[in-house]
């Protein structure tokens, strides 16, 4: 038995064993490559290990700023107390200091929001590695809590259902309520696989394989940096709390994300959320298969990417407006009819520009650049169109093939101006 397990034992109450076995874990991971016995030896050993413990304990608080101060707080505490009944006791005069200076009161983190689905969808495409797009759109699709994916392991997941199925057993989560089934969209689904495959003969920093039992092995420290710098590396202008300097948008939006945009009942919702008093009264335990096939019907509400027939959709959507911009430009219509024609169309613009991708409030955006054709429905889309049709039937231009120039020339029809690849304006 390894000296972190033989101190372990000293605690009757398993819940503390398992909060002190996380934070050690947590702390031998992040600071000093997985070997506590032998750092704790090196440590006895050297002239300078107690200064080295105290420089790799305040190292370990700095890397959890992805935790609230809380928990951040405590798993420092077991840290000091651990070592100090190995006759490595902090002199209370560092402590104090410390916690004076650097240590944040034991308060949650209060600033933070679910995030929109084009925001989530920048964050992911802006993390660099596989394991990284596959966790946060585990945790968009399931609602559930970091620390009890983490613990999740690959036998856990059932991959021959549909949708794929992943059992939380009760020592993965914070109340410990007995086993409960959450799902994985199609998308998600697509880049655990692609992630698993990707992982196979890779090893952490730290020299562990990456390709062992747990389905996401690294700390929720890890997982926390993960996210923010896909955030620091987008284009997004995402806010910090005042006091901790964490990104509203953080692991904890992920639950958020999923309770706001799943579209389930309220019992379900909860139920998949691991609300104690919602399981009971929900048949996601009872009846499986039922909560399943209502996940299915919803899981578009959480699927964040979009598909290439999707990106192909929007290309030839804007195409298309595009065209009819330039012949309304070229015809001397001016922004402002453009957008009047547009606000009296039957398109609910707020709901529609609500889920845009563009900025609205960037400098110099028409209405027509704050739309986002990708997301828009196609009826919302056709209304658009229509409404810029009928500016340009009030004059006697209007966009044809390339194609049928001839004829149109023929016809009587003259030559203006050609727009895009095989479109052409003509006039009479």
């Amino acid at each position: 038995m390894n000296v972190k397990d033989e101190w372990l034992r000293e605690f009757s109450s398993e819940e503390t064993r398992k909060k002190y076995d996380l934070a050690l874990e947590s702390f031998a991971e992040e600071v000093i490559d997985g070997n506590l016995g032998s750092y704790l030896e090196e440590l006895r050993e050297s002239d300078s290990g107690l200064e080295r413990l105290w420089d790799d304990m305040k190292k370990y608080y700095e890397r959890m700023s992805g935790y609230a101060p809380k928990t951040r707080n405590a798993r420092l505490g077991t840290v000091k107390v651990f070592f100090q009944d190995h006759d490595l006791e902090i002199p209370q005069s560092w402590w104090k200091k410390f916690r004076r200076r650097k240590m944040d009161k034991n308060r949650p983190i209060t600033q933070d929001r679910a995030g929109k689905k084009k925001e989530w969808r920048k964050i992911i495409v802006n993390i660099d590695s596989p394991l990284g797009k596959a966790l946060y759109l585990t945790l968009l699709s399931t609602g559930c809590r970091i620390g009890a994916m983490l613990s999740v392991k690959r036998d856990d997941v059932d991959w021959d259902s549909d949708p794929v199925r992943i059992t939380l057993k009760p020592e993965y989560t914070k109340e410990g309520i007995g086993d409960r089934t959450v799902f994985l969209t199609s998308e998600a689904e697509e880049y655990v696989r692609n992630y698993l495959d990707w992982r196979k003969g890779k090893k952490k920093a730290n020299g562990i394989d990456l390709d062992c039992d747990r389905l996401f092995p690294i700390t929720r420290s890890t997982a926390a940096r993960i996210l923010h710098n896909a955030i620091d590396k987008s284009d997004l202008d995402i806010g910090r709390d005042e006091e901790t300097e964490i990104h509203e948008i953080h692991t904890h939006s992920t639950r958020k994300f999923f309770r706001s945009k799943c579209g389930l009942d309220d019992a379900l919702t909860h139920a998949l959320l691991g609300h104690k008093g919602y399981l009971d009264r929900s048949y996601l335990r009872v009846d499986p298969d039922r909560a399943a096939e209502e996940f299915k019907e919803i899981e578009d509400n959480l699927t964040i990417l979009e598909p290439e027939n999707a990106r192909a959709e929007r290309r030839a959507r804007e195409s298309a407006i595009g065209t009819l911009e330039a012949t309304l430009k070229v015809k001397g219509i001016k922004e402002s009819e453009i957008e009047e024609a547009i606000h009296e169309s039957e398109v609910d613009l707020g709901e529609v520009l609500s889920q845009a991708e563009t900025d609205g409030s960037a400098a110099g955006n028409t209405l027509l650049d704050c739309l986002d054709f990708g997301t828009m429905s196609e009826g919302d889309f056709q209304e658009v169109k229509q409404a810029l049709m009928k500016l340009l039937e009030r004059g006697e231009q209007k966009v044809i093939d390339e194609a049928e120039l001839e004829d149109h020339i023929n016809d009587g029809w003259r030559f203006v101006d050609s727009v895009g690849e095989s479109k052409a304006v003509v006039e009479r």
